[in-house]
This record gives C-alpha cells, structure tokens and sequence, in this order.
C-alpha cells in the first residue's frame, strides 16, 4: 500500500501515534480430533517492535535501530513519496526498503516475530488500523503503509469493526518466508527455533492532503491519538503443509480483537497469578514443577512471576545448569516450614537474578549500633539455610537484585566444604540474617564484586557474615562486608586455617567482635593479600581492631586504606604472633602489634600509626625494604632483647644519610643510628 501524491499541503494536522503494545499468541496444544492439530514440543514467540535510531539514507545499519517508542506524532507528510536507494538492514538478517529521508513524517515502526519455542512454527500477525467511519478506499487515500509484501502476505479481513470505543480496520499478515537469493531463508513461512521473521510493517504516514476534520474523524475513539492493534499468532509446523491450515487449525480463522478478548485476558490473567512460574513459556504453579521441567530439558531459565511461598524444600538435581530470574519476586517459606529453602546437588550451575530468597525472621526491637536493626525475632526461627549444597562441582551465581535475608538459626547459603564449589556475588545482597556462625558458611571461592553487599549479618558464635573452611579462597573486587557482629572472634570472617583472602577492591567496615578480630579471624596458615582501592576501617573488638594474624599466617600489602579500628577503644589494626608481614604500599592509619620471629618488613607505605615491636629472645631483627617511608616504632622488650633489636633493610639498601630520621622511636631516651659494622639500624641511648 504506498501513496506518491503531489497536491500542496493545505492545513497543518498532528495526531500521536499510540501503538498498542504488541502481545503474543502461541498454541502448543495436544492430539484434538476436533482441531486435527497434533503437535510435540513447545511453541513460543515474542513479537518484536522497533524503529531507527536516525533516519537517515546514510545509515542503514543493523545497529541503527532501537524498541519503538510510543506517543510520537504523526503528521502529513512533507516532501514526494520515493524509496531510498539502499536497503536497511537487520540484525536477524535481510533488509528491507524505506522511504528516502527527504521525505518527512513517516513514522518507523518494524515488526516482527521471534520463535523463543523448541518447536519450528508458522505465524501471523493481525492488526486493527484505526478507520471510524470512513471506508475502505477513504482509509487507503488517508493512511499511508509501507508493507513487507515480499515475506508476508496482506489481506484485508474486515472495515469498520467496532473494539472498545473505536472502529478499525482489520488486516491479517501470514509470514511467507521465502527470503534470501535461493529463497531458502524460513522457506514455505517456516520459522525455525531460534530464528526472527523478516519485519511486516515497516512504516506508516498520514496523506499530505490531511486536514483537521478528516484526522478527527479518523480518531474514533477521541482519545487524540492514532491506534494500532497489534498481535502475533503461532503454531507448530508439524503436521501441517503450510501455514495457512496450521494457523486457521489452531485459531480458527477469526480476528483476535472481538470483545470477549477482555474475558479471556482475565481468565489469562487469573491462570498467571495461580501459576506463577514459567519455563519455556509453559506456566506452572510451584518453584518445584518449573525446575523439574528445565532438568528434564537440558536447563535454562526459569522466571517466577510473583512472590512465593514454598512448602518444602525445592530441589535442583544434579549435573544441570539452571537460572532463576525473579523480575523482583520473594522466594520464601510457608508457615510451617523451616528447613533448607533451595537444596542444589552436584555439578550444579545455579543462577539467581533479581530474585529475594527470605527466611522469614523479622527483626525488631531497638537497632543495635553495629547491625543497624532489632535482634529479637518475633517470625519464623530456621533449621535450615536459603541455599545449601550437597556435593561437588557447584558454582553459585547471585547477580544483580537478588538479596538473600532475614534466615535466622541457619547460614543464608552453604557452599559446602568441597574446594571445587563457588559462590560469586555480582551486585547481589546477603543482608539481615543470623546463626550460629556466619551467614556464608563453606568453603571453595568466594567473590564478591562491585555493588555488592554482605552486611548486617550477626552471628551468636563466630563469624558474623561469613565462616571460612580451611584450604579455600576469599577474593574481594568491590563492595561491601560491612555492619556484621560475631559474639566470638571474628566479627565479619573466621577462618579455620590454610586459606587465602585477597582483596582489591570495597569495603569491610564498622563490623564487630565481641572477642578477637574486628573483621577478620583468619586462622592458621592463612594467606592476606590486601592492593589497590580496598579499604578496611571503623571495625573494632576486644582484641585486635581489624585483624587478628595467628601462628604462621601472612600479610602482603601493596595498596588499600587502614584507618580507624579500634581495640577496646584505642586505635589498631593488626595484633600478630608468629607471622610474617610485608606492608609495601598503601596506608595505615592504626596502630600494630608485632610478636614473633617470622618477619615483618616495612617498605614505602604511609604508615601514620604506631609498629609496636616485641619480638621474643633470639628473634630481635626488624625488617625494611630497599626503599621505605618513615613510621613511629615501639620496642616493646625485655632488657637484654632490646639491647640488640635492629633494623635489617634488604638487599640492594644503600645507606644515604638521614634515613635514620625515618624510623621514629618512641622509647624514651633512645634513637636511631646506621651501623656500618652490621648494615643495620639500630637503637642508641639519647
């Protein structure tokens, strides 16, 4: 349908395109004699509405085009009708030809269909163009359409048919496929798994001719806008010769804007709140029966519609990979039920998205001042987590909105102890929650990454957010591990020993203990790395403000920020014993206690605490780097260990004079000298 008219424009009209968001509809339906539809497998569609970026003959690009904005308006056109010379392309493939950009007021608006099913599929597309009472040959001298004509076949069904307030122009669109140089692309209107129709409408225009009264008349149902319906069928392939008999088998062969349309959203809309869970465009009524289906087909994703309330545990069998995406929805327990909320088995790939896992507690009484909230539960007491593992090969993945909280009396999620699972946190939320040690509790690798938070966590043991097994990982690359409150050691992290914490980059701050380490109690053996933007400060204890370094662990620090932690109220960072230490980089604000014999060794940090040193008989060398900034020291010793404690830089120092002035001792009547004879440091009576 194209209009090339060379009349002058004599008024000047503006009506806003409003169309109607486009919907679906896709028929998957059993054996029927009735029908003679037989079909296997499922048949699912989006329809796909989009318009370019920037008109413009000069850029056709699959890139130039964008989801179709409604409202714009829609007036006569300017200029004479004329195709561009090139083609616009899609990003599914093909192109199809526009109206050269110097023509003016042609509204994009492409169309098309996506098989989003496992099935191969027919479809069609019905739309009502707005007519009042204009007739057939009166519309098609008013409205202007640029049609797809080659891939879709277009017939005019009916004029004048009266939905909601307003009269419309029925056209039905079946897809003819056939696309490409040998026609082999969706041949015979064959729509593949996977695949996307070449577009059907693809531009619409008032006449140049169009004056007030005509465009007021037009808008029929005098909302001041210009309406076009819009709605895709499908159904399967099989069985069929062509679409035609698929489509009128499935549908009959009755436009789907009649009024008894609303009784059937309603009825859609009724089945959609009782199951609220949907895989593969089949919905159903429990968590459990969604997730059955995707093990049953290899996986994939299913999305839950509305908030929910489990009466058991749901089960995610082994060896499948699986995303449940919430749109924002509550997972949560019935009343009742206090077990494990999600139990994921072996080689395992589970994904939550946008998803809130609740256990039920609900906090109240005054708000404590590390944990921000109440500590007295008046809801549901657990037994069991929001997500545990039971085997191997697990990889845990909480992207973005989704929050697990409020599980009191268990950990939220248990990656196990099995070094091959993960847990990775991508702007994700475990917060609220309460047990008898963290609300991590495993091991394998944990990551949490930028925009996420694992705060407000308390524990009546150890551990106040996360519980550490031995021989695991803990990286940091951004967020948050802040606000958590142990009654034993380990305010934010307790370690059993011989794991590795790295942190790059967040925060862990303000968190608690009642007993020792601030923030972290890494145990045995355990590894710290702390570089680059990481910041830790504000945690505070009864012993060790921030971190508590046990027998033979270590610290690496080459960047970060340690300030304002406190041990019983004075200023610290770090209480050691028989560790060893190398802080190159970065910043410390707090003081540190050092005892033992494994080395400490200071480099070019800005270190504006004070080194308290006591490192026992026979172990009275104190270690610095080639190159090292100036910091105050305390040697904290008995007579005959003090006499011979030293300063030891490493190899490749070259004494310049002065560099005693760096090393700030804070012994009374004592200083600092260079010792040519040991190339030490070392300490002489004022």
């Amino acid at each position: 349908m194209k209009k090339y008219r060379k009349t002058l424009l004599i008024l000047v009209v503006v009506l806003s395109i409003a169309i109607a968001a486009g919907s679906t509809m896709a028929y998957l339906q059993d054996t029927d004699e009735d029908v003679n539809v037989m079909t296997l497998g499922n048949v699912y569609i989006n329809q796909i509405e989009k318009e370019r970026i920037e008109q413009s003959d000069d850029n056709i690009s699959p890139e130039n085009v964008k989801d179709f904005e409604d409202d714009k308006p829609l007036y006569p056109y300017v200029g004479d009708l004329a195709w561009a010379d090139e083609y616009q392309n899609w990003e599914s493939g093909g192109a199809n030809q526009l109206f050269t950009d110097e023509v003016k007021n042609v509204l994009d608006k492409f169309v098309f269909v996506e098989n989003i099913g496992s099935s191969d599929a027919y479809v069609r597309t019905w739309f009502a163009f707005e007519q009042g009472d204009y007739t057939e040959a009166e519309l098609d001298k008013l409205l202007g359409i640029n049609f797809n004509m080659t891939h879709w076949s277009y017939d005019i069904v009916d004029n004048n048919v009266a939905i909601g307030k307003g009269k419309y122009q029925i056209v039905v669109a079946t897809y003819l496929g056939n696309a490409g140089e040998d026609k082999s692309v969706h041949s015979n209107g064959v729509l593949a798994s996977g695949e996307t129709t070449r577009p059907s409408l693809l531009q619409v225009y008032l006449d140049k001719t169009a004056g007030n009264e005509e465009v007021k008349n037009l808008d029929s149902n005098g909302n001041g806008k210009y309406d076009i319906l819009v709605v895709s069928q499908a159904v399967q392939t099989a069985g069929f010769g062509n679409a035609e008999t698929a489509l009128i088998a499935a549908f009959t062969n009755e436009y789907p804007f009649a009024d008894d349309m609303v009784e059937k959203e309603e009825a859609e809309k009724e089945y959609d709140a009782t199951h609220p869970v949907e895989y593969n465009g089949v919905r159903y009524a429990t968590l459990q029966e969604g997730v059955n289906m995707a093990a049953a087909n290899g996986g994939g994703v299913v999305k839950v519609h509305a908030s929910l309330k489990e009466t058991s545990t749901v089960k995610i069998p082994a060896d499948l990979s699986l995303t449940i995406e919430g749109a924002g929805n509550t997972v949560s327990r019935a009343d009742g039920f206090t077990g494990d909320l999600i139990n994921v088995e072996g080689n395992v790939k589970l994904t939550l998205k946008n998803v809130i896992l609740d256990g039920g507690a609900v906090w109240t009484g005054d708000a404590d001042e590390t944990l921000k909230r109440g500590t007295t539960n008046t809801g549901t007491v657990a037994t069991g987590a929001l997500i545990v593992t039971c085997g191997s090969n697990i990889e845990i993945v909480l992207d973005a909105g989704t929050v697990l909280q409020n599980n009191d009396g268990a950990a939220a999620v248990n990656p196990g102890t099995r070094a091959g699972n993960t847990l990775t946190l991508n702007q994700a939320k475990i917060v609220n929650n309460s047990s008898g040690a963290g609300a991590i509790w495993g091991g394998g690798h944990i990551t949490v990454n930028e925009g996420s938070q694992i705060n407000y966590n308390s524990s009546t043991g150890i551990a106040g957010a996360i519980r550490m097994v031995s021989n695991c990982n803990l990286t940091m690359n951004g967020g948050e591990i802040s606000n958590n409150k142990a009654a034993g050691d380990g305010g934010a992290i307790w370690g059993y020993g011989s794991s590795t914490y790295t942190f790059k980059g967040g925060e862990m701050a303000n968190n608690a203990s009642a007993g020792t380490g601030g923030a972290i109690y890494p145990g045995t053996y355990s590894v710290i790395n702390i570089s680059e933007d990481f910041e830790l400060y504000g945690n505070k204890a009864a012993n060790s403000g921030a971190i508590r370094f046990t027998d033979h662990s270590s610290l690496t620090m080459t960047g970060g920020k340690i300030y304002g932690n406190t041990q019983n109220g004075e200023s610290n960072a770090f209480n050691t014993w028989n560790n060893s230490m190398s802080i190159t980089g970065g910043s410390i604000a707090d003081d540190i206690s050092y005892v033992g014999g494994l080395g400490l060794t200071i480099g070019e940090a800005d270190i504006d605490g004070v080194i308290h040193y006591y490192l026992s008989t026979n172990h009275n060398t104190a270690y610095l780097a080639e190159s090292f900034n100036g910091f105050s020291f305390r040697v904290d010793e008995g007579n005959s260990n003090f006499n011979n404690f030293n300063f030891k830089p490493a190899a490749g120092y070259t004494y310049v004079s002065g560099d005693e002035a760096k090393l700030v001792c804070l012994n009374d009547g004592y200083t600092v000298y260079w010792d040519n004879a040991t190339n030490t440091f070392r300490l002489k009576a004022q």
